[in-house]
């Protein structure tokens, strides 16, 4: 009953919630208050830092609203981003098997591709959290339920339409159109060899943080015995800590497996797209014959903005992680002086 309501709205209300969640990571730029829940690992750290060599005996609103969200009990360590990818692959498994989505047929063979990819990337993700990352400094409660939510919603974007008259998704054909096996067939070739691309590199500048972060560590545990003062301890912290990377795209910017990640949902949408557009047309003319003023109403909302959820999807992730290839690339430069200046935060030359 449950997963039957789901996949019924599921595809509406995740391109709703994308709209949304872009909005409030294009706010945070702009509030503090958003961007210290944002925050994690070094950045966080560094506020962290900050807020204690600067802090004030003001009792105020806003200092008091402050050390709220600084709170311990709202404070989680980061190697908790391991259950993103464990509780994603089995939900987007459940969702994705419940609505019978993998039916072979030449048609939709790019859906299917983008759903393993998918698969791909969440196994692959899970695996170098549990053995390749070297985790460092916490995440605020609010950004875990954030990535939680964008694992919740992520399996809905994958889904056909939603037929009211069978208990499963049926996957709509338009094989009438020769162009459109063509356009299906560009789109499989552009979007695999996309995502498998994005995700080695990926997974090649992930090596290469934890190498130096690594290497970094144990030579913290060193340099903190032979400290007497915790003033200049604390002051030392984050730059015992890490260190400015180089190698393959970290010569050109500060976040290449940001810019991985956006590459990998680009081909999503690539994959996505030519069926999202054919499925759409008879789901319009379906909508069309509605007769409640609810239904209308609702229809129209899904209209906008359901046969576009790949496209949004893209944008909310571009969105979120320039946000934070801005953060990160800021204190980069802000933590190490001599840090190099040709290097952008996130696209090589542009930004």
């Amino acid at each position: 009953m449950i997963l039957s309501f789901l996949m019924k709205y599921g595809t509406c209300a995740s391109a709703i919630l994308y709209v949304l969640l872009t909005f409030v990571a294009i706010l945070s730029t702009f509030s503090p208050c958003l961007s210290r829940l944002a925050a994690h690992g070094k950045t966080r750290i560094s506020m962290v830092v900050l807020q204690e060599q600067n802090k004030s005996t003001s009792s105020s609103i806003i200092s008091q609203w402050k050390s709220f969200l600084d709170h311990p009990w709202l404070k989680i360590r980061k190697d908790y981003f391991t259950t993103f990818y464990s509780l994603g692959f089995m939900w987007s498994v459940m969702i994705l098997s419940y609505s019978n989505h993998l039916v072979v047929s030449r048609t939709h063979r790019s859906q299917i591709a983008a759903i393993y990819l998918l698969y791909l990337h969440l196994c692959r993700r899970y695996l170098e959290c549990r053995f390749v990352h070297v985790w460092n400094g916490t995440m605020h409660l609010a950004g875990y339920v954030l990535g939680l939510l964008h694992y919740f919603l992520l399996p809905f974007v994958f889904l056909s339409n939603y037929d009211e008259d069978d208990s499963v998704n049926i996957l709509r054909t338009n094989s009438n159109s020769s162009s459109s096996s063509s356009s299906n067939t560009l789109a499989l070739v552009i979007g695999i060899v996309l995502n498998v691309v994005a995700q080695y590199y990926q997974h090649v500048h992930h090596c290469i943080l934890a190498r130096y972060r690594n290497h970094h560590h144990k030579s913290r545990n060193v340099k903190q015995r032979t400290e007497a003062a915790e003033q200049e301890e604390r002051h030392h912290k984050i730059e015992s800590l890490y260190t400015i990377p180089s190698g393959c795209w970290f010569d050109y910017i500060s976040c290449p497996h940001y810019l991985a990640e956006i590459l990998i949902y680009l081909s999503f949408a690539i994959l996505l797209h030519p069926i999202m557009r054919e499925n759409e047309l008879q789901q319009r003319q379906e909508d069309a014959t509605s007769s409640t003023c609810y239904r209308k109403y609702l229809c129209f909302w899904c209209e906008v903005v359901r046969p576009w959820r790949h496209v949004i999807l893209v944008c909310w992730v571009f969105t979120n992680l320039a946000v934070s290839a801005r953060a990160s690339h800021a204190w980069y430069k802000r933590t190490f002086p001599s840090y190099p200046k040709h290097k952008k935060a996130l696209l090589p030359w542009l930004w």
